[in-house]
């Protein structure tokens, strides 16, 4: 059999196993072979074993557990749920509660079919179907995101090829509706004044909602008209029960937000009679939504998120300022991500710009025009 050199996705699929075979190796030679190198009794052995590569791999896993009695798994047959435990184990530490919790949940509603199924045997069209089995059309997206991030870490780590399943197969949701500012003020107005603050804080000054949760009222200087974001806020929902916990802002940097005159008249009465190191909802508010989608059908507009309101006020910043000041209001690190995410435009605001630009260039012809009939 003549040899051909492997290919880039080969070399590093074999580099993932060797990882998992050290101290013995798994080598590429003439003719187009698997050779396993191994130490025995002090002495080095060698063998081939295959000419499939991955027909070695599972030979070798087998040689591999004979050397010392590990309990080495054969990764072509690892099922999705023998490969869940093992990176929950080892990556739930690492994690936020928050983070770890919803990874959970969003196992938990994986269809059984799929976590029995044998890794390497997936397919995209079989990954579709038996997600079809989630009713709610918002926790199949989840789940297909994190089953994405799941296979993603299987392929990394050599138990597989390839992923037979990307983020991108998933169905995403609309671009959030960039809605007219006056029509934001009609929404705010309609819903209840106990949730106007937070809806305002989104709408005016573009905050997260952890960052709303977690202001004190000392944060809130309307004498200076500004906010001052520290840190956020998150809801861990356990087994047993469920709490609040702090966490640092989502870039680990806290900033001043200015408060727009027209965002005062919603947060000032929330303000009247509290201790400056209370809370501006002292309960953790997840029910923010469902007024807002409330006071949107009452206004005629279309739904938004309180996110979407975040979204709004960002991408109005990028359309009558500029990219840099959207950034520093969003809070990101890098300029890029403000540009990737928040600069879907008005139709109205991109008609006003081209026409603005063909209307300057038709004026300076004709000021051209002029300049040579004068000078003839």
């Amino acid at each position: 059999m003549e040899k051909r050199p492997l290919t880039k996705r080969e070399n590093a699929r074999l580099e993932a196993m060797n990882k998992q075979l050290w101290p013995a190796k798994l080598r590429y030679i003439d003719p187009g072979s698997f050779q396993f190198d191994y130490r025995r009794d002090g002495k080095v052995k060698r063998k081939v074993i295959s000419h499939n590569m991955e027909e070695a791999y599972e030979r070798a896993l087998v040689m591999r557990k004979e050397l010392d009695d590990l309990p080495v798994i054969t990764m072509r047959r690892m099922t999705l749920e023998q490969w869940y435990d093992d990176w929950a184990e080892k990556r739930f530490p690492k994690m936020s509660p928050t983070t770890a919790e919803n990874y959970r949940q969003y196992w938990k509603r994986m269809p059984d079919t799929l976590k029995v199924f044998i890794m390497d045997k997936l397919s995209a069209e079989r990954i579709s179907n038996e997600l079809e089995s989630i009713d709610k059309p918002s926790m199949k997206e989840h789940v297909a995101v994190f089953l994405s991030t799941l296979l993603n870490q299987a392929e990394k780590a050599g138990h597989l090829m390839k992923s037979p399943w990307k983020a991108s197969h998933t169905i995403r949701p609309k671009p959030n509706p960039i809605v007219p500012i006056k029509s934001v003020m009609e929404v705010i107005k309609l819903a209840t004044p106990f949730s106007q603050p937070g809806l305002a804080l989104a709408a005016f000054c573009g905050l997260r909602r952890g960052e709303i949760m977690a202001l004190n009222i000392g944060d809130i200087d309307l004498a200076r008209r500004q906010v001052y974001v520290t840190k956020g806020r998150v809801r861990v929902y356990g087994k047993e029960n469920s709490c609040d916990a702090g966490k640092s802002t989502k870039t680990d940097r806290s900033r001043f937000i200015p408060l727009p005159s027209i965002a005062i008249p919603f947060i000032e009465p929330a303000l009247e009679g509290k201790e400056l190191h209370e809370k501006l909802y002292p309960i953790f508010q997840n029910n923010l939504h469902r007024t807002l989608a409330t006071a949107c059908k009452r206004a005629g507009v279309q739904r938004m998120t309180l996110h979407g309101l975040r979204h709004n006020c960002i991408s109005h910043l990028v359309m009558k300022k500029n990219l840099k000041l959207a950034q520093q209001i969003a809070g990101h690190t890098r300029i890029q991500t403000t540009a990737d995410r928040y600069t879907h435009l008005l139709p109205e605001y991109v008609q006003q710009e081209v026409e603005a630009v063909f209307t300057v260039e038709e004026k300076q012809s004709d000021d051209d025009a002029t300049d040579t009939e004068s000078s003839d």
